[in-house]
């Protein structure tokens, strides 16, 4: 049986409403392997919002078990930091995967986005580990917040050779597309070069942006930022988005499972 879910949730004091889809996929995937959550009072907070999205591979228990651990570790190191959001975000990768070494070929993507308030101002972190990708769609363009962490990337192939690592087939050691991630403990020997840490990014949020767009690589590789900037104009609502976002990756040719979060900002 193919594994769909669409959820919605409304309200909120920093973004007028959000949606997440997902789909297994099943005509190219024999299992589910993404996940996402939303909280919209995080930390009981209604001036902080948290989304996170995971995506897993040779198995979903890495990416269903950091679904829950994340925004637990998450909350602990801002409360240790006094609320410094990106060394929190830093702190909470490293102890969440250390949480996962005994996980040797189960590994998992990672991506988050924290909308708070400072000084006034709506501001958005996205962190991302691995190759799901977070979008905003501003009044005129499709702005990527995250960075692919793929072993094609020049600035990650690069790093990865400086350590000693290998790379060929496009694939670290052969085997992993991606060049960081949760767990894969097999491949996190200190010249391998695989790492959990995250790429992060700040954004203050302007009136006049539209939505963010969340998604795992399944999304992503048929879809690219101009699409992504003409299909928010189809729709009205979060909802519609993020299904139209699925239904659109399958059109395209995705062979992955997928999964997408939209979040209307304004």
């Amino acid at each position: 049986m193919n594994q769909t879910e669409n959820t919605i949730y409304k309200g909120g004091d920093l973004i007028k409403e959000c949606s997440y889809s997902l789909d297994q996929n099943i005509n190219h995937r024999e299992y589910m392997e993404d996940y996402c959550k939303i909280f919209l009072n995080y930390m009981d907070d209604k001036q902080k919002v948290l989304f996170t999205l995971h995506d897993g591979h040779n198995g979903d228990i890495v990416a269903k078990q950091a679904t829950e651990k994340f925004p637990v570790i998450f909350k602990e190191c801002l409360m240790n930091n006094l609320f410094e959001i990106e060394e929190s975000f830093n702190e909470a990768y490293a102890v969440l995967d250390e949480t996962f070494a005994n996980n040797l070929d189960v590994g998992s993507t990672s991506l988050a986005v924290l909308i708070t308030i400072e000084e006034d101002q709506r501001v958005l972190y996205s962190a991302n580990v691995g190759d799901s990708r977070s979008v905003l769609i501003r009044e005129k363009e499709a702005l990527r917040l995250s960075k692919d962490h793929k072993a094609t990337d020049k600035e990650e192939y690069d790093r990865v050779i400086k350590l000693g690592g290998i790379i060929f087939n496009h694939r670290l050691g052969g085997n992993l597309a991606i060049t960081r991630s949760l767990g894969d403990y097999n491949y996190k020997t200190k010249e391998s070069g695989l790492i959990s840490e995250p790429f992060i990014k700040k954004v203050v949020l302007e009136n006049t942006d539209k939505y963010l767009i969340m998604g795992s690589d399944g999304i992503w590789d048929v879809i690219n930022e101009e699409v992504a900037f003409q299909l928010s104009k189809e729709v009205t609502s979060a909802n519609a988005l993020a299904q139209l976002f699925i239904q659109k990756a399958i059109s395209m040719g995705s062979r992955d499972n997928l999964s997408c979060i939209a979040i209307k900002l304004n």
